[in-house]
């Protein structure tokens, strides 16, 4: 396992990277959500979205 992962680095393509989340997330219902779950890699810019 690699220790040279940088979150930094995988945000300066964050935009790409984040555009399946945003439109998963715009292709979904989101009444009644009461917790969400975010159990992919990264540094949590998908989760974000998620808690809004």
């Amino acid at each position: 396992m690699s220790s040279d992962w940088s979150p930094a680095k995988y945000l300066q393509y964050g935009d790409p990277r984040t555009r399946p989340a945003i439109d998963l997330l715009g292709a979904v219902s989101n009444e009644d959500v009461e917790f969400v779950t975010d159990i992919g890699c990264g540094p949590g810019n998908s989760t974000e979205l998620l808690g809004r």
